[in-house]
């Protein structure tokens, strides 16, 4: 069933739903995080969190530890705990430039992501003897990131970015090729390549998807096309199949419901 409620006069920035779906977390385009208590048809205000001083851009509810996770354009997260009936803010410092627009739980929730508008990504993990939040920056060129999701193995993130790419990303060391960048005026030196595919687009990228098992990628631009990637083209860095053309409005926001081919429907 589908049915309109008026909650807020203001568009919705962004908004998450509780592990039982009956919570609802969502931002009014200000720097407030709503949450409402849901109750089939009935929607009642329970908390109004307030620590950013800008926009909130994005919000995420990890579920195997009850905890909400917000980004903002004021450049800063927050992450907070349900502790003695109310929601504790923890602050996050990623040291931006710009503003932060996307945040993503890891599958594990032991860390998450943080997309902005700068050339880099943040991912964040707690670091238990400074007891903070510790934020470890990743570059990938110099575009805007507008989402950011998790592979199944907490260890890749596909990177959705305004310049009409998306790219496959690892946070694993190990798993980084060692590239060769040269600086003007200085020798070439060895760097880490955390990205492990970059694939193109005619548009922005606006969203992007991995299935829940990892077997399939998506991705949509502005074009308006859905492209579909395998595991095998998401490693081995190029895309094989042609995209799939969306009559209407191009797509903003992608979610797996299943492993099914793209000749199937599974979005």
């Amino acid at each position: 069933m589908v049915y309109a409620l008026d909650l807020v006069d203001a568009p919705i920035t962004c908004h998450v739903w509780n592990a039982d779906g009956t919570q609802l977390a969502l931002c009014p385009n200000t720097s407030d995080l709503l949450i409402y208590s849901v109750n089939e048809k009935k929607f009642d205000l329970l908390f109004t969190l307030q620590q950013h001083t800008q926009v909130i851009s994005g919000v995420d509810w990890d579920y195997k530890h009850n905890r909400i996770v917000t980004c903002s354009h004021d450049r800063n997260a927050y992450v907070w705990d349900f502790e003695g009936g109310a929601w504790k803010p923890r602050l996050v410092v990623l040291r931006l430039t710009r503003a932060a627009t996307y945040v993503r739980w890891s599958p594990d929730g032991e860390r998450f992501v943080v997309a902005t508008g700068t050339k880099k990504m943040s991912v964040c993990a707690w670091e238990a003897k400074e007891n903070w939040w510790v934020a470890v920056n990743i570059a990938h060129d110099k575009p805007t990131g507008l989402a950011a999701e998790w592979a199944p193995d907490s260890r890749h993130i596909l990177l959705a970015s305004t310049d009409r790419h998306c790219r496959y990303i690892t946070i694993d060391e190990e798993d980084a090729k060692t590239v060769k960048k040269a600086g003007k005026g200085a020798k070439d030196k060895k760097a880490l390549d955390f990205c492990l595919g970059k694939f193109g687009a005619q548009a922005w990228v606006n969203s992007c998807a991995i299935s829940p098992a990892g077997t399939w990628a998506c991705f949509a631009g502005h074009d308006p096309y859905l492209r579909f990637l395998t595991q095998a083209e998401l490693t081995g860095g190029s895309m094989n199949k042609p995209g799939i053309n969306i009559p209407g409005l191009p797509f903003l926001a992608l979610q797996f419901i299943s492993e099914k081919g793209p000749d199937r429907g599974r979005l």
